[in-house]
């Protein structure tokens, strides 16, 4: 049994933190299990390089718990850091448009969706607005570690704009049970999906939010039915490998997501290279999700249409895509 899937968050670029995200090597996977049409994320810390020098631009340093936010550039024989940069995705983003309109002219097996980067802070209002209405724009997503915010960052300016021009937010979720000892910790605990269902729910916005929800069944109930929240599966496997993270200590995520989520709020995602087994080993990365999904499905006993819904009628709904 085939499927056409759409993958809703696939990542490109170099993160210097993380994994290289090799978009041709992505093709090559997702050929092997029809994938259609893919949502193009850039990776939260991406190296921008430019003719003679190259830069990371949303950095930070903490000082007494405080935030300074930082663009760190690299020339041949030396280094410069600037501070508190505006609209510190603007390259970022300006390169993902230009990279899905030269793979969707180039190649016919994978349609991409651009999912550029917004900065709750850094960003000025007129920088938002212009990437939100762009035609081109599938939705926007905050990774609230990398920009170093929380829903309390979100800016009623902000909530506005999205609700103007009625586009989907993708948001990172993380969890901390205990009392934070650092900034980090601090941030993970304040990127929790409970919070962040709350507030989407009382400003009516319209959101997806990502890695399985962090398998917690209150954000589940809280957001259960609700026509403008979905949930996205994966990354499974790099869940299952760091159980602190979660709310639920299950085995097996995507079982889990069935049997806790309403099949019309699930959407399909690769997590491209961040699906892996072990966190920094990125060469072993996964090939097996949409096999596993139809397996929890077959043990489920779902029928063929609610699967198809996860697999691509969902994220076509949510993301307007035909």
């Amino acid at each position: 049994m085939t499927f056409d899937v759409i993958d809703a968050h696939c990542h490109v670029g170099i993160d210097p933190f993380g994994a290289v995200c090799d978009i041709k090597e992505y093709i090559k996977q997702a050929t092997k299990i029809d994938i259609k049409k893919t949502l193009l994320i850039p990776v939260a810390t991406q190296i921008i390089q430019k003719k003679d020098m190259s830069y990371l631009p949303c950095m930070r340093e903490i000082e007494e718990w405080k935030i300074m936010y930082l663009r760190k550039e690299t020339y041949n024989w030396w280094q410069k850091t600037i501070r508190n940069p505006r609209n510190p995705y603007g390259d970022v983003n300006e390169d993902l448009f230009k990279i899905t309109r030269e793979l969707n002219t180039s190649q016919n097996d994978v349609v991409f969706y651009n999912v550029p980067l917004l900065h709750p802070i850094l960003d000025d209002k007129e920088e938002t607005e212009k990437i939100l209405k762009n035609e081109a724009t599938c939705a926007v997503k905050i990774h609230g570690i990398s920009t170093s915010t929380s829903t309390k960052n979100i800016s009623k300016d902000l909530v506005f704009l999205l609700q103007k021009y009625d586009k989907q937010l993708i948001v990172h979720t993380d969890y901390y049970d205990w009392d934070p000892k650092n900034h980090f910790q601090k941030l993970k605990k304040e990127n929790n999906p409970i919070d962040r269902v709350r507030f989407w729910i009382d400003n009516n916005l319209k959101l997806n939010i990502a890695h399985a929800w962090r398998l917690s069944k209150q954000a589940v109930r809280l957001a259960e039915w609700n026509k403008n929240i979905s949930f996205w599966i994966g990354p499974d496997l790099l869940l299952w490998q760091e159980k602190e993270s979660l709310y639920d200590k299950d085995d097996n995520v995507m079982k889990w997501c069935l049997d806790n989520i309403p099949v019309n709020q699930l959407l399909f995602d690769t997590d491209f290279w961040w699906n892996i087994y072990d966190r920094g080993k990125w060469s072993k990365r996964d090939r097996w999700s949409v096999d596993r999904l139809i397996y929890e499905w077959y043990k489920k006993g779902l029928n063929h249409s609610d699967l198809r819904s996860i697999f691509y009628e969902n994220a076509s709904r949510c993301f307007k895509i035909s």
